[in-house]
């Protein structure tokens, strides 16, 4: 057994940490597997779930380091683990609210701009989540052909025009962390976008994803199999499709799936000569 959280206890962590897992874990057991497929099927957006993790502190202590955090913030890789295991064991798709936050967040902790740090780890704490833009429709995650451009807006400041393709979390987060360049020198920037902006503007779109369990060919045992459906409202269908098909051949999602992922599984190498008596 790898893992069970119904009797998981995570004697390996702090207290808090167990707490906040327990109550993931008390939330999707009380709503169970039926409704959660059905959600799913429905396209349900999953507010309850966020509203929850907002409630607990959740992604403000295992997201915010210690240094902009509270008491039991920090980041630590042990315990998201922890958290990526559970999430990921009941639902996917309530795992990629916390995933793209954890990309919305990384330019920001990484970034130099304290006021762009507190501010976060402030939303954090409000129960905020936070997004990722930087595919775009025409180029997807050519991150050197992007036309997301910034320009001086004449007193001091920037103005950022362009599109992004898609951004998860879009609808909601507190901040989006977006992927532009300076239209002066051609340099490469991350900035903060409000979803509250009036400037700001979401366009709806759908992507239906279904991952199940099927049974290999090849050998009999088992593997994954995808299939994706997307809807692009007010879009020409002929453009439609073709965006979709460029998407997929540039993505490297896609490739990993198409073309499989360079890998190595190996035993690593014993520090000492291995006693056969305390290492069967």
């Amino acid at each position: 057994m790898l893992l069970e959280p119904r009797t998981d206890e995570f004697q390996h962590l702090d207290d808090e940490t167990r707490r906040q897992l327990r109550a993931i874990v008390d939330f999707f057991e009380s709503r169970g597997l039926a409704r959660l497929r059905a959600d799913d099927h429905d396209h349900r957006w999953y507010g309850d779930f966020l509203e929850m993790v907002g409630r607990e502190g959740i992604f403000a202590t295992f997201g915010t380091p210690g240094a902009v955090g509270g008491p039991a913030a920090r980041w630590d890789t042990a315990r998201i683990i922890a958290l990526n295991e559970v999430l990921a064991f009941y639902s996917l798709a309530h795992w990629y609210a916390w995933q793209v936050t954890v990309l919305g967040l990384g330019p920001i902790w990484m970034s130099p701009n304290e006021a762009a740090r507190q501010r976060a780890a402030a939303l954090l704490r409000e129960g905020a989540v936070f997004g990722f833009g930087l595919s775009e429709r025409t180029h997807g995650a050519d991150i050197y052909a992007t036309d997301m451009v910034l320009t001086p807006d004449g007193s001091g400041g920037w103005r950022a025009n362009g599109e992004k393709y898609y951004i998860g979390n879009g609808n909601v987060a507190g901040l989006l962390s977006v992927f532009g360049r300076f239209a002066d020198t051609d340099e490469y920037v991350f900035f903060l976008a409000e979803p509250s902006h009036e400037a700001y503007e979401l366009v709806d779109n759908v992507v239906d994803a279904t991952v199940t369990f099927a049974r290999d060919p090849v050998d009999g045992r088992f593997l994954l199999r995808a299939e994706i459906r997307v809807s692009l409202p007010g879009i020409d269908r002929r453009i439609a499709a073709e965006l979709v098909r460029n998407t997929e051949r540039i993505c490297p999602y896609a490739k990993m799936f198409r073309q499989g992922i360079e890998h190595v599984v190996a035993l690593a190498p014993y520090e000492t000569s291995p006693d056969p008596l305390r290492n069967p």
